[in-house]
């Protein structure tokens, strides 16, 4: 018997021993007297097929991966809007017109911002259905990375050891990845979705290869297709994406067709189609960027270069470390540049050996060399050179994960000998374990104030934490505890004008209008070209019956500022109070229309108008107030004098 069919025998016996089923769609290898499959097989076409699961096992997976997500993260849905959260949702005009949302800026993240702006069409600012959308896509990446594993250790490189139990092991790692504490930060912090996202497209992008190798002529073109839709999808949630082409021709060329020529044969469309539009999309980034005139390294005025890149090293061991061990957790680190010499010696030269011996194992087409590639390149964009604005954030490890997830569980396999009872045990106790810090994360996130306290009990010297507890704090009233804080913060940050213009506004609120004219003054000196300084001005002289002075204070925010809300809302109050009811119903209607969830200015722009006789659009205003507020206690007064004096008129 000839060698190669002697190989291909021994392949079938071991496939037969681990109760592999074969693909329907082609003859068996090593029975086949056509050449032409032979040589398909070589290429390692057909191998994704060998120790498919049963559909009732699948489904059980799936149910397992579902319910374990669903464990990890129901008591998520009561979570509130946090940190950027507040900016990009709350306060943003964008999220309220869907179709604003799409553009050809891939910073802009067009994607992630239409599901938010979908979101907030249905839910307002309820933030139940955004946390349900997000515990719904990560649910949607477990069940797709369950799919990936499962078929990638039935690859001939992996069938020997791990096809009996594919769908076990796959099950296990997919429940841990979907469980894992980390992962909060992508699934309860709403406005991290666009990681989330884009971790779903990226990982459909990888299933769609794997099954166009599986698969031959029409339905193999149609799975290329399906991966280059999910990566259009994928540009616009997030530019992570960008290292895919590379991650799916490593993959590619690891575990289907044991070459990069092999690979680009066998996948040449959907491979040189996302490369073309991973190009495209670093273009348009940069361009994007450009145009913004930030630069890449935006926020880092203060900071050399070379402060990012040295410190990324130092943060990868960290992250490893939280991956091992996920407690305590914080949701904005603020770490500060690296400055021992001795730490960045060790933690730079642990990882250039550990950089080389993934290296090696690349080339020598082994499958941990893969993992480590998988790692460290969807951290590139965020973990290497390119400086950024936050050194170290838990988000950025969603996908990447997924690769010491698995290679620990393969090790305990092949610890244990092959016994995934053993497995199962040991990986069940870790997911119960995470499934609990998780449960317990999201319960940080149930309020302001307690997100930020569990902050800065982990990083006290982020004075960013520390301002928003202090806007907290004076949201709730608690307006002395806020000028506390923010003496705090000003004492980190001296120099920081958006920090003396909040505690002016915490002063105002507890009535020390003196020491808030100080400060708002002192924000105006720091910083020319904002308006919030020159509002509060107007707020101290309204508050001292000043109208003319808060007017001509209104009027400099809007001319620093024309689409400042919080001054177009400002001012229309003061010319309303003032009876200038056409100057007032200008301001208000700008206020109505990027804002149409305020019932209070709805009735307010409803009074000017009839005011000014327009008793028709006036009753409108007033009906739009009492659907946003049923118990307004002045809409429903004032929608009926206006019609009784419209059918007085009639």
């Amino acid at each position: 018997m000839p060698a190669d069919d002697a190989q291909r025998f021994l392949w079938d016996i071991r496939g037969a021993m681990h109760e592999c089923t074969y693909s329907r769609t082609r003859p068996r290898a090593g029975y086949s007297h056509d050449r032409k499959w032979m040589r398909r097989y070589d290429r390692g076409r057909w191998s994704m097929a060998d120790g498919a699961s049963s559909t009732r096992a699948t489904i059980l997976a799936v149910a397992v991966i579902l319910a374990a997500g669903c464990a990890a993260y129901v008591n998520s849905l009561w979570g509130v809007f946090v940190f950027d959260d507040i900016r990009m949702i709350v306060d943003s005009a964008q999220v309220r017109d869907p179709w604003s949302t799409l553009t050809l800026d891939p910073t802009a993240r067009p994607v992630t911002m239409f599901t938010l702006a979908l979101n907030y069409a249905v839910d307002g600012l309820d933030p139940t259905g955004y946390h349900a959308v997000n515990i719904a896509i990560h649910l949607g990446a477990g069940m797709v990375l369950f799919g990936i594993i499962r078929r990638t250790l039935c690859t001939a490189p992996m069938r020997d050891r791990f096809a009996s139990h594919a769908t076990v092991l796959a099950t296990l790692i997919a429940v841990l990845w979907v469980v894992h504490p980390i992962q909060t930060q992508s699934v309860t912090y709403i406005i991290q979705r666009g990681e989330a996202l884009m971790g779903l497209c990226y990982l459909l992008v990888l299933y769609c290869v794997i099954r166009a190798a599986d698969t031959r002529h029409h339905a193999a073109m149609a799975w290329q297709l399906a991966g280059i839709a999910a990566f259009i999808v994928g540009m616009g949630a997030k530019q992570v994406i960008v290292t895919a082409p590379v991650v799916v021709l490593l993959y590619d060329r690891t575990f289907l067709a044991r070459s990069f020529a092999g690979a680009l044969r066998g996948r040449w469309l959907i491979l040189n189609g996302i490369t073309a539009l991973a190009v495209t999309l670093a273009v348009l980034s940069l361009i994007a960027t450009a145009e913004a005139g930030g630069g890449v390294g935006y926020g880092l005025q203060d900071r050399s270069p070379l402060d990012y890149p040295l410190a990324q090293p130092v943060v990868i061991w960290q992250y490893l470390h939280l991956i091992a061990w996920p407690y305590p957790q914080c949701l904005d680190y603020m770490m500060q540049p690296v400055r021992s010499y001795t730490t960045l010696a060790l933690a730079h030269s642990a990882l250039v050996v550990l950089l080389v011996l993934i290296g090696w194992a690349v080339v020598r087409r082994r499958p941990i060399g893969f993992a480590g590639a998988w790692f460290f390149l969807i951290l590139a964009p965020t973990s290497s050179i390119v400086p950024i604005l936050d050194l170290k954030v838990e988000h950025r490890l969603y996908l990447s994960l997924a690769a010491p997830l698995a290679v620990a569980l393969l090790v305990l396999h092949r610890a244990a000998r092959g016994r995934v009872a053993v497995v199962t045990v040991v990986a069940g106790a870790a997911a119960v374990a995470f499934t609990c810090l998780t449960v317990l994360r999201n319960f940080d996130y149930y309020s302001i104030e307690r997100i930020w306290t569990q902050c800065l009990t982990v990083a006290p010297h982020n004075w960013r934490a520390r301002e928003a507890l202090a806007q907290e704090l004076s949201r709730e009233g608690e307006h002395d505890a806020a000028i506390r804080e923010f003496d705090r913060v000003l004492d980190l940050v001296p120099l920081h004008a958006p920090s003396y213009r909040n505690r002016a506004a915490a002063l105002i609120a507890a009535g020390h209008l003196e020491r808030a004219e100080a400060d708002a003054t002192h924000a105006a000196r720091l910083n020319p070209s904002a308006p919030g300084p020159h509002v509060l001005l107007g707020v101290i002289a309204l508050q001292r019956r000043a109208a003319d002075e808060a007017e001509a204070h209104f009027h400099e925010a809007l001319r620093l500022d024309p689409d400042d809300l919080l001054t177009h809302r400002q001012l229309a109050v003061l010319l309303f109070n003032q009876q200038r009811f056409g100057e007032a119903a200008r301001h208000l209607r700008i206020v109505c229309t990027r804002n149409p969830r305020d019932a209070d200015m709805a009735n307010r722009y409803g009074a000017a108008l009839a005011n000014l006789g327009e008793l028709d659009a006036a009753i409108a205003q007033f009906r739009r107030a009492l659907a946003l507020q049923p118990d307004h206690p002045d809409a429903r007064r004032n929608l009926d004098m206006a019609m009784r004096e419209r059918d007085e008129l009639r």
